[in-house]
């Protein structure tokens, strides 16, 4: 209930996110969850009426029922490869001496829901996840073997895509809303015992390349994408003992770093790990980035020199913004919209590579000539 609160950053070192943490906090629009958080719990997000982008890393493997109901903005849902279950939740409410009870879906009421990324170790959707949405287009991962009732209750769902086995489909599922055009992957089994006609289809693959021919790390395993397109997931980052991971990017030589907040594939793509040797003097990461200044459409930043680094990448909501590297220990950030929210990440360079990036400084423009910063 905290009406005025809206953003909100959770740290790597924070595990777990209780019920109902920011239930009915009506002006919530940025969050961005930790890569520890393992749990977040029911109701989590319940309410938050201004929110409009959820992307839930793939280190999480448990969500709680309603964990988004009645988010009547969110836009954008994207779920990592760890979550297992969309499940519901058992309310009640109590009227003239009498109860009633009723199931609360992860994502019910989300009335303007339209683009939704389900990821790979989803085997179980819940009684109303999807209810009331605006969803017209899901991709079905290999791994969900049940589908609950009313889990697209009154949506306007026109295709429906699965890459794996048929799963069981409950009764209800669609309840009023038309039954949408249904289409499989060649050769999975099981769709021939259902009640419906199914179209084969090829869907979007994106492979991630470990691109290097000396790391001996786990690969994640291949995306796939409905035709339409959308969003890469981000797997948990691969390790390898000889080396130190860099993140993902669009291109082998590892010049443009990928947004997975932001870019969206429309065809098979391919994006690329950048790495470096661990005994090779890749500088760290600035450890502390201030705020100078902030008018309506710029901020400066400062931040500390880095040992052994010969300049600086900057980098805004996740997108590069320096064209070549910065040798100062400071950058003004411009074009930016007014009273608006940024996410400020600094990377150290030399010769041996690029550094991780920083922690985040989150930092805001105003309406004003000058403001304060957070």
């Amino acid at each position: 209930n905290c009406s005025s609160l809206h953003t909100v950053i959770i740290g790597d070192g924070v595990t777990t996110i209780g019920s109902s943490v920011w239930e009915n906090c009506t002006s919530l629009k940025n969050l961005t969850i930790g890569k520890g958080v393992t749990n977040i719990g029911s109701f989590a997000l319940s309410g938050c009426t201004a929110i409009e982008e959820l992307y839930i890393p793939s280190i999480v493997a448990s969500i709680g029922g309603g964990l988004c109901y009645s988010c009547t903005s969110l836009k954008t849902v994207v779920i990592g490869n760890g979550v297992t279950e969309l499940p519901s939740i058992s309310s009640s409410w109590v009227e003239n001496g009498g109860s009633e009870r009723y199931q609360r879906g992860c994502f019910e009421q989300c009335t303007s829901l339209t683009d939704v990324t389900l990821g790979s170790g989803l085997t179980n959707i819940g009684i109303d996840a999807f209810a009331g949405t605006k969803i017209t287009s899901l991709l079905i991962p290999a791994k969900v073997s049940m589908i609950n009732s009313g889990a697209f209750y009154n949506t306007p769902l026109t295709k429906l895509y699965f890459t794996g086995a048929a799963p069981v489909l409950s009764s209800n599922r669609f309840g009023s809303s038309s039954i949408p055009s249904m289409y499989k992957m060649a050769g999975k089994p099981g769709f021939e015992d259902t009640s419906y006609t199914f179209q084969d289809f090829t869907p979007i693959t994106v492979t991630f390349s470990l691109n290097h021919n000396d790391v001996f790390a786990i690969q994640p395993s291949p995306q796939y994408l409905p035709p339409e397109g959308g969003f890469v997931i981000e797997p948990i980052s691969p390790a390898s003992e000889d080396y130190r991971f860099l993140g993902w990017y669009q291109d082998s030589q590892c010049t443009t770093r990928w947004n997975f907040q932001s870019n969206r594939v429309a065809s098979d793509t391919t994006v690329y790990a950048n790495w470096v040797r661990t005994g090779e003097a890749v500088p760290d990461a600035p450890s502390v980035i201030t705020a100078v200044s902030a008018s309506s459409n710029s901020v400066t930043i400062r931040w500390d020199a880095g040992t052994g680094a010969t300049g600086y990448q900057v980098y805004v909501n996740g997108s590069l913004v320096t064209t070549s590297p910065v040798a100062d220990t400071s950058y003004q950030i411009t074009n930016l919209e007014t009273d608006t929210t940024y996410e400020i990440t600094v990377a150290a360079v030399n010769a041996a590579g690029v550094s991780a990036p920083s922690l985040v400084k989150v930092v805001s423009t105003t309406g004003r000539t000058m403001g304060d910063v957070n």
